[in-house]
């Protein structure tokens, strides 16, 4: 009957909801404008993760002989987390950011927050782009902590006295014995078409720069993930054999797998990326010049404007189980 036994994967729902497909024509629109200019460089940033011993989760035994199979793997020890940024010159001097974690929790984002990640836009990022000969455009994710707001959007469960001063200072007009349930239903229709603004956005335009934000679920965008895959590799692979006290073997490994991975490589990523923007541009819009488009409004419900949209990496593999 044409069925398979297999993991789902809710990422291939998730990319296809309209509020999805309406950022994502947005953010290839935006990308491919300033791809035409010669005014503008790309900076890629994210973060991803190490681990101190990288164990393997899997290895060669026979089971016929018990002595055989392993009874212990050695630990993967102390988790890192790894933020840093490039451009398809290469990475940027001076930007990489390793956070030890001493908790037990899987989920690397839980290392990093706003006040960690603004620092290090102000004392590692933004000196950085001075070396640069042209306005940035930086692309990231909508991680929580890259998505700070400088005034936040009520939602449901703001207080009514917030929600009349949210309406007051956008000039959004009310019946003044309106209950709050009024107030959230006025807000819910006219939020859509007020733009968010972000404490890292606002920090980053004050110096000249551009923020483009990939559409959620969409992190095939982003070159950087290209870079992470192969670094982490050859991270893995050479770890084990490393010599020295824990930090500074883990800190040196990792300094020699950025290095392996050379600017025509991240040329390289950044083209395959290029390439299928113009591809999922094509795709969406046909031969429509990417100037004629109108602005896309797309009616959200209550669900749709979730902060929780913005989910890279969170999901598994559909591939069959074994």
């Amino acid at each position: 009957m044409g069925y398979k036994w297999k993991k789902f994967n809710n990422r291939k729902i998730l990319i296809e909801q309209p509020h999805i497909i309406a950022k994502r024509i947005k953010f290839l629109k935006k990308y491919l404008q300033y791809l035409q200019s010669d005014n503008y460089i790309f900076v890629f940033l994210d973060e991803t993760w190490i681990y101190e011993n990288e164990s393997p989760v899997k290895t060669w035994v026979n089971e016929s002989d018990p002595l055989g199979v392993p009874q212990r793997l050695k630990g993967e020890g102390r988790r890192f987390t790894i933020l840093h940024a490039g451009t398809a010159r290469g990475f940027l001097k001076d930007c990489d950011l390793m956070l030890g974690s001493d908790t037990e929790h899987r989920d690397y984002h839980k290392n990093m927050n706003a006040k960690i990640f603004t620092e290090w836009i102000e004392k590692q990022l933004l000196p950085a782009l001075n070396s640069l000969d042209k306005t940035c455009v930086i692309v990231l994710d909508n991680a929580p902590y890259h998505s700070e707001q400088l005034r936040k959007l009520p939602v449901a469960s703001t207080k009514k006295r917030d929600m009349t001063q949210w309406l007051q200072e956008n000039n959004i007009p009310y019946p003044p014995d309106s209950l709050k349930s009024d107030l959230w239903a006025i807000i819910r229709d006219k939020k859509q078409f007020i733009e968010k603004t972000y404490a890292v956005d606002d920090l980053i335009h004050k110096r000249g720069h551009i923020v483009l934000r990939l559409p959620p679920y969409n992190c095939q965008y982003n070159p950087i993930e290209l870079a992470w895959g192969f670094i982490k590799t050859y991270y893995s692979k050479h770890i084990p054999s490393a010599s020295g006290p824990k930090l500074e073997k883990t800190r040196q490994m990792w300094s020699r797998a950025l290095e392996n991975f050379t600017p025509d490589m991240w040329a390289n990523s950044v083209r395959h990326c290029e390439e299928l923007i113009r591809e999922d541009w094509k795709k969406l819009m046909g031969n429509l010049p990417i100037d004629d488009i109108p602005p896309i409004i797309i009616q959200l419900s209550a669900e749709s404007d979730s902060e929780d949209d913005w989910g890279s990496e969170h999901f598994e593999s559909d591939s069959e189980t074994e």
